[in-house]
């Protein structure tokens, strides 16, 4: 419940923010900029770095995430379509899932300390995703707009260094560390600063989007873990990852490309609240041992 409240809290004190016009924009778009070509390129880096692969453990996370992505591009067309939405400014609420700043220590407090292996893998994949067809998605401008940004650079070195074995310098990782604590905390005050609460089609069709995120994630990963008999922790670790709500780079990356900001933060921010009901039930889904 902490993990939920602190980012509920954090995206509150945004929107009280927002109502007092307390950031100025060159702020907010320094803080984007500094996210983009700074921070989240240092975290994929260590990440990619530090990371220890099964490369069985990989195939099956990934095979069940390559599903869970294509199953929710095909929600997110579906839903710009009924909803009359660009498809580029909406998809990656749907699609892209809050695996790491919320899905790890979530995933450990409910699954202990033996799932932590699976879920750094599951978000590993889910940067590389992020980091390449996200962009490509939101950019909308083809497939050279992954190369604009330092994400995927990043990507390809750290995995180098990795399979290299060079070791990651013990100082790197403490400033990355460092950083994520009281950056990502900024970022989400800055979604709750994109929050304009005026237009309730825009909250009615960001519920429907949250919901899509949650409830197409958990239902396809739990398809695919019984399609491809996939048991014990690894399994638990990929229906709860499927089910987060919306990654908080959704809204950073619609910042950057001057997508529809409003409606990233508010699926961002409607999600993260249903989670707090919602997760728990899938939780106890997973502890009864349906599969």
């Amino acid at each position: 419940m902490i993990f939920w409240l602190r980012i509920i809290g954090l995206i509150f004190t945004g929107f009280i923010l927002q109502k007092q016009r307390f950031i100025p924009s060159n702020i907010i778009r320094a803080t984007i900029g500094f996210a983009i070509y700074f921070l989240i390129p240092l975290f994929i880096l260590t990440t990619m770095w530090n990371s220890r692969f099964s490369i069985v453990s990989a195939t099956n996370l990934g095979l069940v995430i390559f599903f869970v992505i294509v199953i929710g591009i095909c929600l997110a067309l579906l839903f710009a379509h009924i909803c009359k939405q660009d498809f580029h400014e909406v998809a990656l609420p749907i699609v892209i899932m809050n695996s790491g700043y919320l899905g790890i220590p979530v995933i450990v407090s409910y699954l202990g300390q033996q799932a932590l292996p699976y879920a750094v893998i599951y978000d590993v994949l889910i940067v590389l995703i992020s980091s390449t067809l996200g962009v490509w998605i939101i950019g909308g401008k083809g497939i050279k707009e992954i190369f604009n940004i330092p994400f995927v650079y990043a990507s390809i070195i750290g995995l180098i260094l990795n399979f290299s074995g060079v070791p990651i310098p013990e100082s790197l990782i403490k400033i990355n560390s460092i950083l994520l604590k009281f950056v990502m905390p900024a970022m989400l005050i800055l979604v709750g600063y994109s929050l304009v609460i005026t237009n309730f089609n825009m909250i009615k069709i960001s519920i429907v989007a949250g919901f899509l995120r949650i409830f197409g994630g958990f239902l396809t990963a739990y398809a695919v873990v019984l399609i491809i008999g996939l048991k014990g922790t690894i399994a638990d670790v990929v229906i709860l990852a499927s089910s987060m709500p919306s990654a908080v780079v959704s809204y950073i990356l619609s910042e950057k490309y001057s997508s529809n900001t409003n409606f990233a933060a508010t699926t961002v921010f409607i999600s993260t609240l249903a989670s707090i009901l919602f997760i728990p039930l899938i939780v106890l889904f997973i502890q009864i041992g349906v599969r």
